[in-house]
């Protein structure tokens, strides 16, 4: 699934977000001496595609499962106990399910569901939340 689509409905709906990019952008931080900015920020990654079984004789007609997640990046500047960045968290998470529940990707995927929210990460002074949302498609092939 192209992910474009999903970055530019955060970058345009969630506007707390000092940047909105996607899979390659996150694991360029992994690079030696790099460091996430000061966000917040999102992050589009591709999770999972699942096949669901054939639904014809004939044909190849199959329902396809896209699993797909946004990482949310928040730095701890100034808050020593992080309460105020968990109240960030949450209006930013909030932000994300406003933008992207019940919205079609495209004409060809069922709207966006919500599945699952979980800690990523904490480190280089920020934490890193990961929602997982899901959508449909389907793949027809005679």
């Amino acid at each position: 699934m192209d992910l474009q689509p999903i970055i530019d409905r955060l970058a345009a709906q969630a506007t707390a977000f000092r940047s909105v990019e996607g899979a390659l952008e996150l694991a360029a931080l992994e690079a030696p001496g790099k460091t996430p900015g000061q966000g917040p920020d999102a992050y589009v990654v591709p999770l999972a595609e699942d096949g669901g079984p054939n639904r014809m004789a004939t044909i190849v007609s199959q329902a396809i499962s896209v699993r797909f997640g946004v990482v949310i990046m928040v730095r701890r500047h100034g808050d020593p106990r992080g309460a105020k960045k968990a109240a960030d968290l949450a209006v930013l998470r909030q932000a994300v399910t406003d933008a992207l529940v019940g919205w079609q990707p495209s004409p060809d995927h069922e709207p966006v569901l919500f599945g699952r929210g979980r800690l990523s990460d904490i480190r280089a002074g920020a934490l890193w939340w990961m929602d997982e949302y899901t959508t449909e498609t389907s793949l027809r092939k005679s």
